[in-house]
């Protein structure tokens, strides 16, 4: 199955990259890792193929990134949606 893994950023750069980590370690890779990044400014992260990052500055909120991902993930064709906050 696809999987399309989402998560939310508010304000910290660091916890972002330590949970992509986080991710990239599965034993079951994810296709695709959507960020909805929350915070004033974009938060500053190195380009990653796998990885699309939506600024969403007057803060969307986790439901709101939730709906987001939700659906990308029907649009995309998406098997699976997995929901980190």
């Amino acid at each position: 199955p696809r999987v399309l893994a989402y998560i939310t950023a508010y304000r910290d750069a660091d916890a972002l990259a330590h949970c992509l980590a986080a991710i990239a370690a599965q034993t079951r890779p994810i296709d695709r890792i959507l960020v909805v990044d929350n915070s004033p400014a974009p938060l500053e992260l190195s380009p990653r193929p796998s990885v699309a990052i939506l600024h969403c500055p007057d803060n969307v909120g986790v439901a709101g990134g939730w709906a987001i991902a939700l659906e990308q993930a029907i649009a995309q064709g998406y098997d699976l949606l997995w929901l980190l906050d």
